[in-house]
């Protein structure tokens, strides 16, 4: 447990940057959470995507991919004429773990 503590210490406080990564985060975990319906014993809120006309055709998909998006377009506030995210990171992922995430909902879909 020290040896995290340690590492955890050497990271340091979060850049401008990161604080608008992790709010982009937080608000996609938000948007998934709130999308349908909630029903918790007498307590009911109603999704978000109620306020379209067609809401079923907003999937969890659409939210990560337009969040995704996000990244792309929102200027990075430590290094100018940039954006969070650039195709050269992106194209460092692996590929893999998304096609495996990919057929795991397809298949969720299927059953």
């Amino acid at each position: 447990m020290s040896e995290f503590k340690a590492q955890f210490s050497q990271l340091g406080s979060w850049n401008k940057d990161e604080k608008i990564v992790g709010f982009v985060f937080l608000t996609t975990a938000l948007m998934w959470l709130t999308r349908a319906d909630l029903d918790i014993g007498n307590f009911h809120l109603t999704g978000w995507t109620q306020l379209f006309p067609h809401p079923a055709q907003i999937q969890d998909s659409t939210i990560a991919i337009s969040m995704a998006l996000m990244l792309f377009l929102i200027p990075s506030q430590t290094e100018k004429g940039r954006a969070l995210l650039t195709w050269k990171e992106a194209s460092k992922l692996p590929y893999e773990i998304i096609l495996l995430f990919g057929s795991g909902f397809a298949l969720a879909k299927g059953f």
